[in-house]
């Protein structure tokens, strides 16, 4: 197989699963958001929207969930309806880790009540089948976003969750799932571990949108989360860029400072582990 440091070239008309020499060459031809990256991600990977009038999510769960005083999530969300309630154009986004395409999820009403077009990405293959038989009336794909931008596999580690669980807990446990390489050594046995394919951000939101740049980014990963931001390119833009993270040592909280600096953001909420930018600069979408 053609793997280098845990990198895997697809096979496709324009690129190879297999290589019998080192791949440092061909690779370093290609940029993770290359058109044959997107290309291949757009035929061979992504699932279509369902029609709207499809979603088998109950009215009453789109505009008040039961897990809304979770994590501050209403209050958030409510920052997030503030921004887009009266927006003037159709807009996009992308979810990451958007686990069963239901629960805390910063899309549903936007999709559902304000007409948005998305992308749902979620590597946990129970969690993403759940998701398609919900209907969602966007474009998802079965992958992890890649914290280094660069196409490559991986492998997900998924919690063993008891079956004596309450739902909203279960559900919890449940979307815990996250790349192995940030599960402790010690809680390795107590998780299943599938393999997954990472993708670059950029190339799939190229793939769906055509464009590199969406009015709304949520990135809701265990683990991860600042290396997938950082590794955004500069032609990647977006409006709103919510950030799933707990915040935990000295290096992370200067990371979200930094996301001000360099990207051009202000952060507008702060609570607990939601983190919510707005960009300084128009977008284009």
């Amino acid at each position: 197989m053609c793997t280098l440091l845990g990198v895997t070239v697809f096979e496709s008309l324009y690129m190879y699963d297999y290589c019998k020499q080192d791949c440092v060459p061909y690779l370093l031809t290609i940029r993770p958001h290359d058109k044959e990256v997107v290309g291949y991600i757009r035929e061979m990977m992504v699932d279509p929207p369902f029609p709207r009038g499809s979603c088998q999510i109950p009215n009453q769960t789109i505009v008040s969930p039961d897990w809304r005083d979770i994590n501050a999530y209403e209050e958030a969300h409510k920052v997030l309806l503030d921004i887009f309630k009266d927006y003037p154009l159709q807009g996009t986004f992308v979810e990451v880790g958007a686990q069963d395409g239901e629960f805390f999820s910063f899309t549903l009403y936007l999709e559902q009540v304000l007409g948005f077009r998305g992308l749902l990405v979620e590597p946990h293959p129970h969690l993403y089948a759940q998701m398609r038989r919900r209907k969602r009336s966007s474009h998802s794909v079965r992958a992890c976003a890649s914290p280094t931008g660069v196409p490559y596999k991986d492998i997900l580690w998924a919690r063993t969750v008891p079956e004596d669980l309450p739902p909203i807990p279960r559900r919890i446990q449940e979307g815990s799932n996250r790349l192995l390489r940030f599960v402790p050594a010690s809680d390795h046995d107590l998780g299943t571990l599938f393999p997954v394919q990472c993708l670059g951000i950029t190339a799939l939101t190229l793939a769906v949108f055509g464009v590199p740049a969406v009015d709304l980014l949520v990135i809701s990963t265990v683990g991860g989360v600042m290396e997938t931001v950082a590794s955004l390119p500069r032609i990647y833009s977006y409006k709103v860029l919510v950030l799933v993270n707990k915040a935990t040592s000295v290096t992370e909280n200067d990371a979200m400072k930094e996301i001000e600096e360099t990207k051009r953001m202000a952060m507008v909420y702060s609570i607990e582990n939601i983190h919510i930018f707005i960009s300084l600069d128009p977008i284009i979408v």
